[in-house]
């Protein structure tokens, strides 16, 4: 789970505009080497899948 945004001032902060998100992963071992596949969505409808192969730094 997330919870942020971007704001040009200081005041403009507030968890009233803040977006909520989340996001799930699953990673496993395999002979091309670690893999991981994802799944995000925030409010607005706003979603992304993820793919990775091999390590990450």
């Amino acid at each position: 789970m997330e919870l942020g945004n971007v704001w040009e001032e200081k005041d403009q902060m507030d968890f009233d505009n803040a977006i909520l998100a989340g996001s799930i992963f699953l990673g496993m071992d395999t002979f091309l080497g670690p893999v991981y596949l994802g799944y995000g969505k925030a409010e607005g409808n706003h979603q992304a899948l993820y793919f990775y192969l091999g390590k990450t730094y």
